[in-house]
């Protein structure tokens, strides 16, 4: 700092703030801070001024607009949150604190701050409104949260996000509007891909493949050139075929959507389709690549693996599986299945406990259980198994204490 005052913006942020004036003059640098694209400091400065007059209407507001336009929901939920303190009253302020809630997951607040919005507010903005809606989708309030949405559009007709944000809400709640919104929308704004996208998706959801593959043969190529609107027509062509068109679209679509789960099975399924049963299990072990952690893709893997009389691998795979999530009680079942089939009862008998070690209720692995100690003549450890607590089965004759018994046995 020179001796005549400030020379960077740096140098302002720490300058003492004496006045209304002083947090005023203030206020428009940190504006046009944040316009130059120094955010870091336009944020100190609009903190520095509400840290002397928390009250100043003004630079809280230009603060927040900030923080909105950089998304940084956390901080416009903080700012908000204080100014409520000084306003408790403040719609504007409870709009964005509501909006600022719905995205950083706390559905409920997000619908107690708007719903107090909407009911004190017959003007409430069309954005509002369809924020309102997303959290109370969020919630599976559905019939209220297609009544935001309506209230939403019915607010701005022509805006593309709160269409798009209504059709959604009706396609996730599986009302029978949905593709009639889809389809009007479209015809409405046809230049938008968006509606195009959502359209083939009400299709998909209803199962009307053949009409998911006319609908985008029809449409501008441009549109189609959206990687959700090629996948949705390469999952229809999956069913509707033909499986080489399929194959085209998922081989297209895997390097800008390598970790789909779905995409890779379908290569599995086409694939297995044509009797190529060594590309499926190259398919679905390039699935597990992209997927580590995807415990359901290693486990098609697996199968793949015994049906093609891969045994020794199958059984590494699952062995790698349950090591890796030992929560999986699939995985574990499975295992029971191979070391019965190749006579290992000890083996099966242990996987059986692990899965009754993380749920004692599971029914599956108790009754196969009871049955192996059945069929080794050890009885009493059989009727032992038929408690979840085993330390507290009766002697035979004596009274049962139905309430530790398991289900069903």
């Amino acid at each position: 700092m020179s001796e005549n005052g400030p020379t960077t913006a740096a140098d302002l942020v720490a300058l003492p703030i004496l006045s209304r004036q002083d947090a005023a003059s203030r206020t428009e640098t940190a504006k046009g801070l944040a316009q130059a694209g120094q955010h870091d400091l336009a944020e100190a400065l609009f903190d520095r001024v509400l840290a002397v007059f928390p009250e100043d209407a003004t630079a809280r507001r230009e603060a927040m607009a900030q923080a909105m336009k950089r998304e940084d929901f956390r901080r416009l939920a903080a700012l908000a949150e204080a100014g409520l303190v000084h306003q408790p009253d403040d719609l504007a302020l409870l709009r964005d604190r509501g909006l600022a809630r719905r995205r950083l997951g706390d559905l409920e607040g997000a619908v107690s701050d708007l719903e107090r919005v909407r009911q004190a507010n017959p003007g409430i903005d069309a954005q509002a409104l369809m924020e309102l809606g997303r959290a109370l989708a969020g919630l599976k309030r559905h019939d209220a949260a297609l009544a935001a949405f309506d209230m939403a559009v019915a607010k701005a007709p022509k805006h593309p996000p709160v269409l798009q944000a209504r059709i959604a809400a009706y396609r996730e709640a599986d009302h029978p509007e949905a593709l009639a919104l889809a389809s009007t929308a479209r015809a409405l704004l046809p230049e938008q891909a968006v509606f195009l996208e959502e359209q083939l998706a009400c299709l998909a959801k209803l199962a009307r493949h053949g009409d998911v593959v006319s609908t985008a043969d029809a449409a501008p190529s441009a549109q189609m050139q959206r990687p959700r609107a090629r996948s949705t027509l390469a999952r229809s062509l999956l069913v509707t075929g033909p499986d080489a068109r399929a194959e085209r679209y998922l081989l297209d679509l895997l390097p800008e959507m390598p970790d789909a789960p779905w995409l890779h099975s379908g290569l599995v399924d086409l694939a297995l389709r044509r009797g190529d049963v060594a590309g499926a299990i190259a398919r679905a072990e390039a699935g597990c690549t992209a997927r580590p952690k995807d415990a359901l893709a290693r486990l098609r893997l697996v199968q793949l693996l015994e049906g093609a009389g891969q045994e020794d691998r199958a059984e590494a795979e699952l062995a790698r599986l349950t090591e890796q999530d030992p929560g999986f009680l699939r995985g574990w079942m499975e295992r029971a299945r191979l070391a019965l089939a190749r006579g290992d009862r000890e083996g099966a008998d242990r996987c059986y406990g692990q899965v009754l070690e993380a749920d004692p209720t599971h029914r599956l692995a108790r009754s196969a259980r009871i049955r192996l100690a059945r069929e080794a003549h050890a009885l009493r450890r059989a009727f032992a198994l038929c408690w979840i607590d085993p330390a507290h089965a009766p002697e035979p004759g004596g009274a049962m204490p139905t309430v530790l018994m398991a289900p069903a046995f």
